[in-house]
């Protein structure tokens, strides 16, 4: 398995399959342009890797902010075709190789049994659990939606979460994190 930067002008076919891969993984209102992220990924502190398997074919990306002592996994996803063949834990399990030192933070849709994917945020939570994350005691809220915050690492930190989020975006991310309930 190896971690290959998407990049703006090389491997086109990465830079499609990641595109497609994001359209289908996250709903309209969690995305940003696509063409925002790879803007973005052009900052040091910003990481947008396709991750391909042994035999080269891709099996999905992900997006990462590092800084303030944290790892955020902005977006993580793995192709419906390559899941439950182990490739989440073993990416989770590369990105602790890779920051040891670092707490890897992630957001979830909450958990509700009234929401029309009940079972996907669900079996999301559970996968994030059996990897050794955590609940953090916030929600990030954004509009009508609230967001879980996961971590892995020994605490979490919301003050390093938001100086993190709010320099790596210039501002245009500043998330709203309340005590959940």
């Amino acid at each position: 398995m190896q971690f290959i930067p998407i990049a703006l002008l090389k491997q086109p076919h990465l830079r499609q399959y990641t595109q497609q891969l994001y359209q289908q993984a996250f709903p309209a209102e969690d995305r940003f342009p696509f063409w925002s992220l790879l803007l973005f990924s052009l900052r040091p502190a910003i990481r947008f890797d396709a991750i391909v398997d042994e035999q080269q074919q891709p099996i999905g990306f992900v997006y990462l902010i590092h800084g303030e002592g944290l790892l955020f996994v902005l977006y993580f996803a793995i192709d419906a075709q390559c899941r439950s063949q182990g490739y989440g834990s073993r990416i989770i399990a590369e990105l602790e190789r890779q920051y040891p030192s670092d707490t890897i933070v992630l957001d979830i849709r909450t958990p509700d049994a009234n929401a029309a994917d009940a079972l996907q945020r669900q079996k999301r939570l559970d996968f994030y659990l059996r990897n050794g994350f955590q609940i953090a005691p916030y929600q990030w809220v954004e509009a009508a939606e609230r967001y879980a915050i996961l971590y892995k690492g020994s605490s979490f930190n919301p003050q390093s979460f938001t100086t993190l989020l709010t320099q790596a975006t210039f501002n245009l991310v500043r998330p709203n994190l309340q005590p959940a309930p």
